[in-house]
């Protein structure tokens, strides 16, 4: 998008990859036990 600029705010892959780590340590945490 032409409105859109490169070095603004952080972008959602950060908050996606934290998603993904809290799932994937609940998933051990449940295969562990």
């Amino acid at each position: 998008m032409p409105g859109r600029d490169p070095e603004g705010p952080p972008r959602p892959l950060l908050r996606r990859l934290g998603w993904l780590a809290l799932i994937w340590g609940m998933s051990v945490a449940a295969l562990a036990v």
